[in-house]
C-alpha cells in the first residue's frame, strides 16, 4: 500500500542517514517531490539490487516483548547482500574534480561509518559524465554492503517496523 514503510526504504534511508551523519550530502532518489537546484554534491541514494541469505525470505527468530504496548511480537529477520546506488551529482559549473572530491568523502564516510547496521563489502565508481539537459554532472557508484533486517509482527500477522542491525562476525 503506498504511504507504508518497507524494508527497502528501511536499507534506503539507513544508508543516506549514515552518510549525513558523516558529513556527505545525500538524498534518497525518487523522493517523490521537486527536485532542487544543486549548489554542491550530492548522493543520491537508490537499491540497485539486494539478495537475502540463505533460504527462505523471512525467517523466525522467536518472540520479544513491546514494553511500550506490554504485548508479545514475533520477530524475523534475514541476512542481506544489497547494493546500494550512491550517485554522484554536482552542478556543471563545478567541474569533474568536484565529483572526485564528492567521491573522497563518500569513500571516507563508508569506511570509517558503517556502524549504522551496514557492513561495507565493496566500493566503486564510474566514469563522470555530463547532462546537458539538467545541466549536473554524474558519476555513477555502487557500495557492496552486508546487513541483517530485523522487523516484529503483530498477532495478525502485518509487520510493524524494520530496524537494520549489523553482521557479528
Amino acid at each position: 500500500m503506498a504511504g507504508e514503510r518497507t524494508e527497502l526504504d528501511a536499507l534506503r534511508s539507513c544508508m543516506a542517514d549514515l552518510l549525513r551523519a558523516h558529513g556527505v550530502a545525500a538524498v534518497e532518489a525518487w523522493p517523490g517531490r521537486d527536485r532542487q537546484r544543486l549548489t554542491g554534491v550530492v548522493a543520491a541514494v537508490s537499491i540497485r539490487s539486494c539478495t537475502a541469505e540463505p533460504g527462505a525470505f523471512w525467517e523466525y527468530l522467536g518472540e520479544e516483548l513491546d514494553a511500550d504496548a506490554g504485548v508479545w511480537r514475533e520477530r524475523y529477520g534475514r541476512r542481506l547482500e544489497v547494493v546500494f546506488g550512491l550517485d554522484l551529482y554536482a552542478p556543471g559549473e563545478a567541474g569533474g574534480g568536484a565529483c572526485q572530491t564528492g567521491f573522497d568523502a563518500l569513500a571516507q564516510a563508508l569506511h570509517t561509518g558503517t556502524g549504522g547496521g551496514l557492513r561495507l563489502i565493496a566500493l566503486s565508481r564510474g566514469e563522470v559524465s555530463y547532462d546537458q539537459e539538467l545541466d549536473v554532472l554524474r558519476c555513477p557508484a555502487e557500495a557492496r554492503c552486508r546487513a541483517y533486517l530485523y522487523a516484529s509482527a503483530e498477532e495478525g500477522g502485518a509487520f510493524t517496523d524494520f530496524v537494520v542491525k549489523g553482521e557479528v562476525l
